[in-house]
């Protein structure tokens, strides 16, 4: 089973470098977006602001720029999108760093005695 995983990661470690290097558009964008559509439309009888939350993973300007003019950040878009992205590509790389590190370390024998 390590051994699979071990696989597994290794297959993922070119699409993690794509996704935190060279991303720019990704199938899965259009079903987010579709997604992202559907959830204006159901929250829309809570209010304009859960309509607008409701969930922001699209892109444009519509949304975000509506919301961020709300909360009075608009001119903080490029700084706050730089740190998530930022925060983004860290919590993969770690992620990545401790499926593997998990993986093999189950692959060490464990002590004797020890169950």
């Amino acid at each position: 089973m390590t051994t699979l995983r071990l696989l597994y990661l290794a297959l993922l470690l070119p699409y993690c470098g794509w996704l935190v290097g060279a991303y720019e558009y990704h199938l899965l964008d259009n079903v987010n977006l579709a997604i992202h559509e559907t959830g204006l439309l159901l929250f829309t009888p809570l209010g304009q602001s859960m309509h607008m939350l409701g969930p922001l993973i699209g892109g444009g300007t519509h949304d975000w720029d509506w919301l961020m003019s709300e909360v009075g950040l608009v001119h903080s878009c490029g700084t706050i999108a730089m740190v998530l992205h930022v925060i983004a590509r860290t919590l993969l790389g770690a992620s990545f760093l401790a499926a593997g590190q998990v993986t093999l370390d189950e692959r060490q024998p464990s002590p004797s005695g020890a169950s």
